[in-house]
C-alpha cells in the first residue's frame, strides 16, 4: 500500500529556525563593529610599538658610528648639519671651508638656480662621513617615516653644529661633553625636501626648543615626533637610547599640528623642562 508523504512537524519547525532573521543579523554586525572599534587601536599600538624597536635600533647604530668616527678623529665629531661635503658646485670659493665640515649626511643647501641634486637621494647619505661605519640605508629611516624618505634623524643642535645659537656655545669634542648619559646626540626628525623654489626644508639639524626663551620653536618641531604612540625615540652621548613618552597633551597636540601655538604649548610645559637641559650646548657668559 503506497504511503503519501507527510512532513514532520519538529524536521518543520527545524528548517524555520536555521536562519537568521534581519534583527538578528542586524546584532551580529553591530557587535561585530563594537569588537573591531576595541581591538583596532590596540593593534595598531601594538603595530607602531614593533616600528618604535626598529627605530630605536636604528639609533643606537647610529650612535655607534657617530661615536666610531670621533674615535678616529682625535675625539672630534662630525657636524650636525646635513650640507655638502665638498666644493658646492655654484660657490668654488667656500671649497676650503664646506670642504672640511665633515657632515654626517650630505643633502646640501638649497639653492633656487642650482637645487642640491641629492636632497632626499641615497647619494645624499653615502656622501655623509657617517656612512663607512654604517653602509646600510634602512639605518637612516624610521619605519614609521613615509616611504618616499631616505632619511628620518637628526643630529641635536649642540652636537657639533657649525652655526651657533642664542648666546651657546656647541659642543666640537666628544670629551668635553659633562655628563654624556644625558645628553642626545640623534633624535626623530621630519625627512628633509625640497620646496618649490627648490629651497631645502628640514635638512638641518634639530633645535626643537629654543633654549634662550626655554619654549617651543625653531626648525626641529615636526609631526614625526609624536609617531611612535605619542613618543619620541633619542639617543644619547654615552650610546644609550631611550623611548621618550609626552607628558602634556599641549605636547602632542603641538606635534600634530591641531591648532595649538607656541606659546600657548610653552607655558609650564614639564616636556620642556625635561628635554630642555638634553639639547643644550653651553651657555656663553656674556648672555
Amino acid at each position: 500500500m503506497h504511503r503519501k508523504s507527510v512532513n514532520h512537524p519538529i524536521r518543520m519547525r527545524r528548517t524555520q529556525t536555521d536562519a537568521f532573521t534581519l534583527i538578528e543579523l542586524l546584532v551580529v554586525i553591530s557587535v561585530i563593529s563594537i569588537l573591531m572599534s576595541i581591538l583596532l587601536p590596540s593593534l595598531n599600538k601594538a603595530k607602531e610599538s614593533g616600528k618604535s624597536a626598529v627605530c630605536l635600533a636604528n639609533l643606537h647604530n647610529l650612535s655607534f658610528a657617530w661615536v666610531a668616527y670621533a674615535t678616529d678623529n682625535n675625539e672630534k665629531m662630525c657636524a650636525a648639519d646635513t650640507e655638502w661635503n665638498g666644493i658646492r658646485p655654484w660657490d668654488e670659493q667656500h671649497m676650503g671651508s664646506w670642504g672640511n665640515n665633515h657632515f654626517w649626511v650630505s643633502d646640501g643647501p638649497g639653492d633656487p638656480i642650482i637645487p642640491n641634486e641629492f636632497c632626499n637621494t641615497e647619494t645624499a647619505l653615502r656622501r655623509g662621513v657617517l656612512w663607512p661605519y654604517l653602509e646600510m640605508l634602512d639605518i637612516y629611516r624610521c619605519p614609521s617615516t613615509r616611504k618616499d624618505f631616505i632619511r628620518s634623524y637628526a643630529i641635536s643642535h649642540a652636537m657639533g653644529s657649525i652655526h651657533n645659537l642664542n648666546g651657546e656655545w656647541n659642543f666640537y669634542s666628544i670629551d668635553e661633553i659633562p655628563m654624556p648619559s644625558q645628553k642626545m646626540v640623534f633624535m626623530d626628525h621630519a625627512p628633509p625636501y625640497r620646496d618649490y623654489t627648490g629651497m631645502m626644508q628640514n635638512t638641518g639639524s634639530s633645535i626643537m626648543i629654543d633654549t634662550h626663551t626655554k619654549s617651543w620653536g625653531g626648525t626641529g618641531l615636526s609631526p614625526h615626533k609624536c609617531k611612535h604612540n605619542n613618543a619620541m625615540n633619542a639617543s644619547f652621548v654615552d650610546g644609550h637610547i631611550e623611548h621618550w613618552k609626552w607628558m602634556d597633551k599641549r605636547t602632542i597636540k603641538l606635534m600634530k599640528r591641531q591648532g595649538i601655538g607656541f606659546k600657548e604649548a610653552s607655558i609650564d610645559n614639564p616636556d620642556i623642562t625635561r628635554l630642555l637641559p638634553a639639547i643644550r650646548g653651553v651657555r656663553d657668559k656674556r648672555f
